[in-house]
């Protein structure tokens, strides 16, 4: 019980850590021990100690935690110890802990599905609170510091937690607060809601990124909860086409939104190898994000230069000298990280979960969020890499697991 109580503490501070050290310390770049690394490595020490201490269950985290932990020693002994030798390893291992981070918290939560599910309100509305306060207050008040120092983006927002953090707690509040809205029938309780809904939209607005995109996409997956009907599907695609029409007719939001998201997709498009990129791939460029280009380019590489990079990866630390730049989206990172084997064994079984979630028409508050910050991370985000962003991440992963199993109704 120790332990359950001390996870799900870590689940309420999984945000505010991180800004209280920015506060004290300021970047975090140059700290080599801070309270939240000793946080995170304690948590996992914990939960390994935990995972060999019971006895072994035959399920699929179970299955990718002993998979990932023999390929990752195969990627890290054979690849990164011998082939790129020459490179420190310390930011591999950083990376790869964050991966075991969101494996054996998922491992614990799904053993222990219940009491989570009991506590879910309390975890996402923490985080909501906590990372709205961050957005907004930063911009209103000038304090942290820039989120993109990137010349060109207008009126970048100011917090102490930027990028993909602030993206993907920005909408999975707004979905956690949508869904809520509509299942509470207290009058206080959907004040309260309400109040995060429009809340969550200005804080999407603020940091002017994908968010937006995927809020529309959660937005649609709500309109059709109840069944891919034909009226239902109707419903949907006329709520989010009208929400999309409206929202970005406002000449501030197409200011901010439209052309803020666009300069960006052209820098990143700038700082590709050109010469690294195939000729039948250089159009991708117009019309794609970046790092599109740079995960299929990366695996053409792999697929032409050396079948056992292909199989076991280049290496968290080793891609960037074979490569220059890693892709950041987890459709090919995990290939250009680990390999193929990596891929098959970490990415595959999410991929699958999100297909039987459509399939079993699932469309809960908890399926929408993974598949909210699954679809984020499949087309361009990066949420493996940062610890706040792995454990919610966890979190939901856990418990979609248990939901699409689930028989004698819908969860919410």
């Amino acid at each position: 019980m120790l332990l359950k109580k001390f996870i799900l503490y870590y689940l309420y501070t999984i945000l505010l850590v991180p800004i209280l050290e920015r506060v004290v310390f300021g970047s975090l770049d140059k700290v080599t021990f801070h309270p939240g690394i000793i946080i995170h490595v304690t948590v996992l020490g914990l939960l390994v100690f935990n995972f060999f201490k019971t006895k072994f269950k035959k399920y699929i985290i179970s299955y990718m935690i002993i998979g990932f932990f023999i390929v990752y020693i195969m990627n890290f002994f054979i690849i990164e110890q011998i082939q790129f030798s020459n490179i420190s390893s310390s930011s591999s291992i950083s990376y790869t802990l964050k991966i075991f981070l969101l494996l054996f918290i998922s491992d614990y939560i799904y053993k222990n599905k219940n009491f989570f599910l009991q506590k879910l309100d309390t975890i996402l509305l923490i985080n909501a609170i906590v990372i709205l306060a961050n957005i907004i207050i930063g911009y209103t008040f000038k304090i942290g510091w820039q989120s993109y120092s990137i010349e060109g983006i207008d009126n970048s927002f100011r917090g102490f937690l930027a990028g993909n953090d602030t993206s993907i707690f920005a909408f999975t509040s707004f979905g956690y607060s949508l869904f809520s809205f509509f299942k509470y029938k207290s009058k206080s309780k959907k004040i309260v809601y309400l109040l995060l809904i429009i809340l969550s939209i200005y804080s999407m607005y603020i940091i002017a990124t994908k968010a937006m995109f995927v809020a529309m996409i959660i937005l649609f997956l709500f309109s059709i909860r109840n069944g891919f009907k034909i009226r239902t599907l109707i419903l949907g695609i006329t709520i989010i086409s009208i929400a999309i029409i409206s929202f970005l007719s406002v000449p501030a939001v197409q200011e901010r939104i439209l052309k803020n998201y666009l300069i960006q997709k052209k820098q990143t498009a700038e700082r590709l190898n050109v010469d690294a990129v195939p000729e039948s791939l250089k159009w991708l460029n117009e019309i794609a994000p970046g790092r599109t280009v740079i995960g299929l380019t990366l695996v053409m590489q792999m697929i032409k230069n050396d079948p056992l990079n292909l199989i076991l990866g280049y290496g968290v630390s080793g891609i960037y000298e074979a490569f220059g730049r890693p892709p950041m989206m987890h459709l090919f990172s995990p290939i250009g990280h680990y390999g193929l084997l990596g891929w098959l064994i970490f990415y595959l079984p999410q991929l699958l979960l999100a297909i039987k979630i459509i399939k079993k028409r699932k469309i809960t508050m908890i399926t929408t969020l993974y598949l909210a910050i699954f679809l984020y991370g499949t087309l361009g985000g990066f949420v493996y890499g940062n610890a706040a962003t792995s454990v919610i991440y966890a979190l939901l992963f856990a418990i979609s697991l248990f939901t699409i199993k689930y028989k004698k109704g819908v969860l919410l």
